[in-house]
């Protein structure tokens, strides 16, 4: 009887433990660090480390710049392994006449996972036009969380520092996961005056459990040219509603009544021996 409980329970916990594949199945976590070189002509030089700290390799990695002021043409990275930078560099052309000051820009991560899943990141990119003005308009944006195809807000809150009004240019960037509507927005700011906006965006293929981010610029034009960011987090919600610590703890009971099962069928064996004897 023992014997029929012991393999009864080990079949259990062992398919239990298959199912528990999406708490230990691999994952992708890019890293990228982007320094550029002060631009005095219309083209610079952006030098790009990619460091993947997941633990499975990311596949088909390719880089594409995201800007309304320059271009470039996308980089195939292929490969990258676990823990293993790799330094690319990438070449930015003005497609316009520039004023002194800062420009903001993005770069795009586009790669797949072992099955061919598409992934993809962004991260945010400063280039800097003979020198640098620092923006009197500031950014803050609140953690969102949203469901598998579901659509949420983004709020904005923009701040002005300066003594004086100004018109600026706010957009959001987001990764091939999420959509938005509107990117854009012109808003007035008094002097020493706050704004409140939002922008809209759908999920259309982020992962339940992952993290993403958006990234919201701001960026004015007067005698230079002024740019800032912001990060918001967005989080997707498991579609599992049972909790990690809760499945884990029910495996840990069951390998703790299989140990207990197995050191009794042990006792049985050694009274049966003796019995015999």
């Amino acid at each position: 009887m023992i014997k029929f409980y012991m393999k009864r329970n080990l079949i259990f916990l062992a398919c239990f433990l298959l199912s528990l594949n999406v708490v230990f199945a691999g994952y992708i976590s890019l890293s990228t660090i982007i320094t550029t070189d002060i631009m005095t002509t219309n083209i610079t030089n952006a030098n790009i480390q990619i460091t993947n700290f997941g633990n499975e390799p990311a596949y088909g990695v390719t880089l594409s710049l995201i800007s309304d002021h320059f271009i470039s043409e996308p980089l195939f990275i292929g490969r990258t392994d676990v823990n293993e930078p790799i330094d690319a560099n990438m070449t930015l052309i003005s497609i316009k006449p520039l004023k002194e000051g800062s420009y903001f820009a993005v770069l795009l991560t586009q790669y797949t996972d072992a099955n061919g899943y598409p992934l993809s990141t962004i991260s945010p990119m400063n280039v800097v036009y003979k020198n640098n003005f620092q923006s009197r308009v500031f950014a803050t944006a609140k953690e969102v969380s949203i469901s598998e195809n579901d659509e949420k807000k983004i709020s904005v809150h923009l701040k002005n520092l300066d003594t004086t009004p100004h018109q600026v240019t706010v957009n959001i960037f987001l990764s091939n996961e999420f959509s938005s509507e509107e990117t854009k927005k012109i808003i007035r700011i008094d002097p020493k005056g706050e704004k409140d906006l939002s922008f809209k965006i759908k999920n259309i293929g982020g992962l339940a459990g992952s993290n993403y981010i958006a990234l919201i610029s701001v960026e004015y034009e007067e005698n230079y040219h002024y740019s800032g960011y912001t990060i918001c987090n967005i989080k997707v919600s498991a579609s599992r509603k049972i909790p990690d610590f809760l499945i884990l703890g029910v495996a840990l009971a069951l390998i703790l009544t299989f140990i207990i099962l197995l050191i009794k069928d042990k006792k049985a064996k050694l009274k049966t021996q003796k019995k015999r004897r």
